[in-house]
């Protein structure tokens, strides 16, 4: 019906001096099931939820209608994601490693926003192969689960139920040995390289 995404979700896009365009979330009729529908066209741009509480379990489904070509998540010149659903969390900055740490506060002191010590994305690859665990190449807070690629099927409802627990730990183990708690929820897709 193209009505937007209500409170609490609130869009946050990149800072203005990288002057990319929004990706465009509204709600539409998919398939007969009332969806989020995102778009992206050279554009950038997220859905986040604040939400607290303990690591269980994700279940979501999404599809996929026309996938980024030419994405690969491990280069930061093709760093795009046809679809990004992504759980924060607040691991405590003392497991962050020392260098990653002080750029981290960096980061932090710029944001607006309490920026997350540890996100976990479960991704929508294209050359990336499923299962696959990848750090952003922008950031290593940010660490890529590829749950579909290029093999699967367009246009059609892929269902996930994840274990956050064990998810985290196979992405950030090297770090903590602990689950810390959920901070939040996002939702996303970009273009922009």
């Amino acid at each position: 019906d193209g009505s937007q995404p209500a409170a609490p979700w609130r869009f946050v896009g990149l800072p203005e001096r990288y002057a990319k365009p929004p990706s465009v979330f509204d709600i539409a009729q998919v398939d007969g099931k009332k969806a989020l529908r995102v778009r992206t066209d050279k554009s950038w741009g997220s859905l986040v939820h604040a939400w607290s509480g303990p690591a269980s379990t994700l279940q979501f489904q999404w599809r996929l209608d026309t996938p980024l070509a030419q994405s690969n998540l491990s280069a930061k010149a093709t760093e795009d994601l046809a679809l990004k659903a992504c759980v924060s969390f607040d691991m405590p900055a003392k497991h962050i490693p020392a260098g990653e740490r002080t750029l981290f506060k960096l980061a932090q002191f710029f944001s607006s926003d309490k920026l997350p010590t540890a996100t976990l994305c479960y991704a929508w690859g294209q050359t990336d192969s499923v299962g696959s665990v990848i750090a952003s190449p922008v950031t290593a807070r940010v660490r890529y689960m590829v749950l579909n690629a290029a093999a699967s099927p367009l246009g059609t409802w892929q269902e996930h139920r994840r274990n956050l627990p064990a998810d985290f730990l196979k992405a950030f183990g090297s770090e903590s040995t602990t689950v810390p708690a959920v901070i939040g929820i996002i939702i996303g897709a970009d273009s922009d390289n």
